[in-house]
């Protein structure tokens, strides 16, 4: 099978790891907390992760890059912050919304995602003069205010409270890209992912002992804790390392364009699992808003080629 062929699979298998997540937190939400449910999945996903790192990367190498990664603890740390952001309040959507809603306006964080790039990266800072660019922009906008207010929710609380959440992840996730961009250099990905998640477990692992005052373990039937260490595996573990390993020979362009393709899955799955229903103007909203998003990658990655 040709490289790119088994590379195109690869990403097209993270997607559907990826789209699997919201599905997988909404369908136990009422069995687990949203601290102990991202504790719980972190803490599953490592083993995927590092030993795919190990197996990747090498023990060798590893050795050899482990000064250099123990000299960037502090710039690993934010990252880890900004993951731990990111994670905790995505999960916190899902509770609010339902998945297909919360996936769709989850795609603005390529919005977020260029203007942070823009703000720290001189040579990025041109795209925002791309004609192309400006009318992604101004889709992508004009979608998500028509998916937010032609919910029949729009206005209550939950629904509000959902969309201001998810909106924080969409940032949180941006940011989290940038700093990976800005401060990670020298190390093979991989191994700083997995140092990343790392302590981003131990983070939720923290705040779930000071939140409440000790370990509770939630009762659940054994069915739902194995779904919930598999969604782990699944959606974490097995998701990151298939992009990790395909968006090196894809590039960056397409791979972001294909995971346009998560909010559709998702939509499709939570109308037959949640019974989600999304309005004639949230549709014609979803449609402008993933159009967009795709004509500012096409306008960012155009100005590069």
């Amino acid at each position: 099978m040709p490289a790119k062929t088994k590379a195109l699979l690869m990403n097209l298998g993270a997607v559907l790891c990826w789209a699997f997540v919201p599905l997988a937190i909404r369908f136990v939400s009422s069995y687990y907390t949203v601290l102990f449910q991202s504790l719980f999945r972190y803490a599953t996903a490592l083993i995927v992760l590092w030993s795919f790192t190990v197996v990747s990367v090498g023990t060798g190498r590893l050795r050899s890059e482990l000064p250099q990664l123990l000299a960037l603890w502090p710039k690993i740390l934010l990252i880890a912050l900004a993951n731990f952001g990111f994670q905790f309040t995505f999960t916190l959507s899902i509770y609010l919304l339902y998945p297909g809603l919360a996936t769709l306006v989850n795609q603005s964080l390529i919005l977020f995602s260029v203007f942070l790039a823009a703000l720290m990266f001189p040579d990025e800072r041109s795209t925002l003069k791309s004609a192309l660019f400006v009318v992604g922009v101004v889709a992508a906008i004009a979608g998500v205010v028509m998916t937010i207010v032609g919910s029949s929710s729009f206005g209550t609380v939950r629904f509000s409270m959902g969309i201001v959440v998810v909106l924080v992840s969409a940032l949180f996730w941006a940011l989290l890209g940038a700093l990976i961009r800005k401060w990670i250099s020298g190390v093979s990905t991989t191994f700083a992912l997995s140092s990343v998640f790392t302590i981003v477990t131990l983070l939720f692992l923290a705040a779930y002992v000071i939140a409440y005052r000790g370990f509770p373990v939630p009762r659940a039937p054994s069915g739902v804790w194995l779904f919930l260490a598999v969604s782990g595996l699944i959606g974490l573990g097995i998701g990151h390392s298939l992009y990790y390993r395909s968006v090196g020979i894809l590039g960056l362009a397409l791979s972001s364009s294909l995971a346009l393709l998560i909010p559709l899955l998702v939509g499709m799955a939570s109308f037959f699992l949640f019974r989600e229903r999304l309005t004639w103007i949230q549709l014609v909203g979803g449609a402008c808003l993933l159009s967009g998003c795709y004509l500012v990658i096409r306008a960012r990655f155009r100005h590069i080629e």
